[in-house]
């Protein structure tokens, strides 16, 4: 799947996207590959749904970047962790999509760890809609649980009153990767697909395949060439 350096994309490539997230050459060309993905194309994917593909559900949506829940992950004072997810106003979105990752190395936020998984938050807004409830898609099995667990306790308190909060991961079937490089396009395709159907439908393992995912990886690509473009 390796793929020469694409021609627009020059060595000393730097560019901000969606005015917050800068992409190198090096980052770009994580796509070209058998490449695992780090925080910035995943932020870039998440800032992509955010801003354009889900724009008409800004209120109800939100696509957390990696380097959040990651440094949530890492830090104990509850003052910091209501400053790091206060801005994205969690307490009022429907639907939080939080990308998890098995990093522990504080020293090391983008491109550390060696496995990304997915938890979105449903909030339901009254006791006779049910519980709000964070669930775990995982590509890879169930190999950043343990990880995704701590993350969302320390978030939990900071997400606002919805009825009554369950704090315990359901974890859902999810697509399997069949190689140890596409978990991350596996975040990105997995956010896609339950911004758009939900986390209650049952066909994501279907549609989500590896081609799904290999032409999803070249179709990111495409993406930040036209945005390139663009500007």
């Amino acid at each position: 799947m390796s793929q020469k350096r694409p021609s627009w994309l020059s060595p000393n490539f730097s560019k901000t996207f969606y005015d917050s997230q800068t992409l190198s050459d090096e980052d770009i060309l994580l796509l070209t590959g058998k490449h695992w993905l780090n925080d910035n194309m995943i932020n870039f994917y998440f800032l992509y749904l955010e801003n354009e593909k889900y724009k008409e559900h800004q209120n109800e949506y939100c696509f957390m970047a990696p380097s959040v829940s990651f440094w949530v992950s890492m830090i104990e004072d509850e003052q910091d962790i209501k400053a790091a997810l206060d801005p994205l106003k969690v307490q009022e979105k429907q639907l939080i999509f939080i990308p998890i990752n098995d990093n522990t190395d504080i020293e090391a936020v983008n491109g550390g760890g060696s496995h990304w998984s997915l938890v979105v938050f449903e909030r339901k807004n009254n006791q006779q809609e049910g519980k709000c409830k964070f669930y775990y898609f995982d590509s890879g099995g169930a190999m950043n649980k343990r990880a995704a667990q701590k993350c969302i306790e320390k978030m939990a308190p900071h997400f606002g009153d919805c009825g009554a909060l369950d704090v315990k991961l359901v974890v859902k079937d999810a697509p399997q990767q069949n190689n140890g490089y596409d978990c991350g396009v596996y975040v990105a395709a997995m956010s896609d697909y339950i911004a758009e159907h939900g986390v209650s439908d049952s066909n994501i393992d279907k549609v989500i395949t590896p081609s799904f995912v290999t032409q999803l990886r070249k179709d990111m690509l495409d993406l930040v060439e036209k945005k390139t473009k663009e500007n």
